[in-house]
């Protein structure tokens, strides 16, 4: 009797255990399905007005590492805040909305305009290390609100 009960218990424990992980993996996470990577191409002065502006080039990888397809639908460039007060133009959220399959890559180059009047190159190399976010939504059977 103990050892029916014992079996009955772990089966019922095997089955919530491969029912929650399923469920994890149908569960909406942004950002969740893809993998980024980035690298800033180059720093340089601008002709217009090589005193106060430099052009940060950038160009970010987006790669859909899940086995569904998965919505992107943005791309956000975290600046630090001092840095953020000093973009001239560019685009800090690119609107992507792009359904990327499994394993498919994007790229998205983009290039921002700082102020660095009062700085050197150092330090703004320094300050302007990007950090990029990714909003993403998953394909599933399930969804959950």
């Amino acid at each position: 009797m103990k050892k029916t009960k014992l079996l009955t218990i772990s089966i019922l424990i095997v089955i919530v255990i491969m029912t929650l992980s399923f469920f994890n993996l149908n569960i909406n996470y942004h950002g969740s399905a893809v993998y980024v990577s980035s690298s800033v191409a180059s720093l340089e002065q601008l002709e217009v007005d090589a005193n106060i502006l430099h052009s940060l080039t950038y160009e970010v990888n987006i790669t859909n590492t899940n086995k569904r397809s998965t919505m992107v639908k943005n791309l956000k460039a975290n600046f630090s805040n001092s840095v953020l007060s000093r973009v001239e133009s560019g685009d800090i959220v690119v609107k992507i909305n792009k359904k990327l399959k499994p394993d498919e890559t994007i790229t998205i180059k983009g290039k921002f305009e700082i102020n660095v009047s009062g700085s050197t190159d150092e330090e703004i190399i320094q300050e302007a290390k990007i950090e990029f976010e990714v909003e993403s939504e998953q394909y599933n059977i399930l969804k959950f609100w």
